[in-house]
């Protein structure tokens, strides 16, 4: 049901045109005076609306009616329960008056009443002693003088005010899920980020590129302080040759190895060159370790160049070299997996030094850790089609680089 609207029009009156009972549920005014009172419940499309008519007899005696249906241009008037039955004699002796027979021609008025006039003073009151509510939802409705329409009382809900606050804090504020920062942020206190959470900088340029500031997963507490000085600080990812490892360093594994360490002096200047000679036909390793650095990042994995040679009388030379990796900690098993084993091909000549193509990233097999040994393996693909040297490839060094985070101050 809709509220109940109480509708009233300004010393509202006239005079009954037929006699009532005190069953009576309706009544007429003298011909032409109806359009003196409201309209109400006007065709009867919604009862909602309702005034009260006081009828006073010749003698002075008084009785309060409810008026629950008025038509547009009608004298006729239907007596009935504001909100609920039009017609109907419960309508009749409101506000403590009783109901009584009418004449023709007692006087019929619209005036303030006492309930209407306590019902408008104590509406403060009687709102404080109402329930509480504590949950409100969207559909709930509040009432709003509205300035835009000479101060009307209008009503509004409170998903029409929520997006309304959303609107004004949206302008005001950064919201919790993001937005844009156009001036100035004085933060006097922490900032955590999220986990897994970055900062990025867009730079001078509003392009595709941006600097993006992440961190590691600590092992404990990190605590990083700058110089007290005026510079510009750079946290560079710098890519940097870690070792050379000769074959001399390399040991050959008893299954599948490489022949033994060799040596050859050249003719003229007696320049002497360490080796391991991979067969051209069965894909033979050798093997090698070091400790990894610390400062290392090991999420960007390790790349090798193959230093190499080959032996007399070739008459292709393309030579396919492959390298894949472990890591072992204090703990772990000796017997490891290795890695996704790399491979990258270069192509030589007969008594030249070769330095080949840098491979892809290499990821040693298992959780490569700060201080871990880190075990190589390597070998030639002799059997792969892209492998094409038709005698021994002659393995002088292996170079291996890796990443540094390194942060400077200048």
């Amino acid at each position: 049901m809709s509220s109940l609207v109480y509708v009233a029009s300004n010393n509202a009156n006239s005079t009954l045109a037929g006699n009532l009972t005190a069953l009576s549920t309706s009544f007429s005014v003298y011909t032409g005076q109806g359009s003196r009172f409201p309209v109400i419940n006007d065709g009867g499309t919604d009862n909602n609306q309702y005034t009260k008519v006081t009828f006073q007899k010749a003698d002075g005696t008084k009785e309060i009616v409810n008026v629950v249906r008025h038509d547009t241009g009608s004298d006729s008037f239907t007596i009935g329960v504001p909100g609920t039955v039009v017609g109907s004699v419960s309508g009749r002796a409101q506000e403590g008056s009783s109901a009584t027979t009418l004449a023709i021609g007692d006087v019929v008025s619209c005036r303030p009443t006492a309930d209407l006039m306590e019902e408008a003073v104590n509406l403060g009151a009687k709102i404080d002693a109402s329930d509480a509510k504590t949950a409100i939802h969207d559909d709930d409705t509040f009432g709003v003088s509205d300035s835009e329409a000479s101060a009307l009382t209008k009503k509004t809900t409170w998903a029409n005010i929520k997006a309304l606050l959303t609107t004004l804090f949206n302008t005001l504020y950064l919201p919790l899920a993001g937005g844009t920062l156009t001036s100035n942020l004085t933060v006097n206190g922490h900032v955590t980020l999220g986990a897994g959470k970055t900062l990025i900088y867009e730079g001078t340029t509003d392009d595709a590129h941006e600097l993006t500031v992440s961190g590691g997963e600590p092992t404990a507490d990190r605590t990083q302080t700058h110089q007290d000085a005026t510079g510009t600080i750079a946290l560079i990812a710098v890519k940097e040759v870690i070792g050379c490892f000769p074959a001399a360093a390399m040991k050959v594994p008893t299954t599948a190895g490489a022949a033994t360490l060799a040596w050859t002096e050249s003719t003229t200047n007696k320049v002497m060159t360490g080796y391991l000679a991979f067969d051209k036909d069965t894909q033979e390793h050798a093997q090698f370790s070091f400790r990894a650095p610390n400062a290392l990042d090991e999420s960007a994995g390790f790349s090798a160049r193959f230093i190499w040679k080959e032996a007399a009388s070739a008459t292709a030379h393309d030579c396919m070299w492959q390298i894949e990796m472990q890591a072992q900690g204090d703990g772990d098993t000796i017997d490891s997996a290795w890695g996704t084993a790399v491979t990258v091909t270069d192509t030589g000549a007969a008594d030249k030094r070769y330095i080949s193509p840098e491979t892809a990233t290499i990821t040693p097999g298992g959780t490569w850790a700060a201080g871990d040994e880190i075990i190589v393996r390597v070998s030639r693909k002799a059997a792969d089609a892209a492998d094409t040297l038709d005698v021994d490839a002659q393995l002088i060094e292996v170079v291996l680089m890796a990443t540094y985070a390194v942060s400077a101050e200048a």
